[in-house]
């Protein structure tokens, strides 16, 4: 009778701990699953950062070729204006000269 106690004693105790190990082992895959959902999230996170801030550095360098092709125009216009003021002034020479020989009587 008494071996029959213990012997119940033991089992129980022994079902005990496989149903702790097994609750344990649970509690683990609970845990990796969950570490590494945030290690997943936080790559996810820092690729898109990545990417932002490379479309944020294509935005700026693309800012930069449109202000240097801005100054290219500007540097145009200014070239064409002042090869306008070099032709009215050769047309202003050209008219006095025209006036002079006509009043010289050419």
């Amino acid at each position: 009778a008494l071996c029959r106690i213990v012997a119940i004693i033991v089992i129980s105790l022994w079902r005990s701990g496989v149903a702790l190990w097994r609750s344990g082992i649970a509690l683990c895959r609970i845990v990796a699953i969950v570490v590494i959902s945030f290690w997943m999230s936080g790559v996810v996170l820092w690729r898109s950062g990545v990417a932002l801030w490379r479309s944020r550095v294509a935005l700026w360098r693309s800012g930069v070729a449109l202000w240097r092709s801005g100054v290219a125009l500007w540097r145009s216009g200014v070239t064409l204006w002042r090869s306008g003021v070099v032709l009215w002034r050769s047309g202003v020479v050209l008219w006095r000269s025209g006036v002079v020989l006509w009043r010289s009587g050419v």
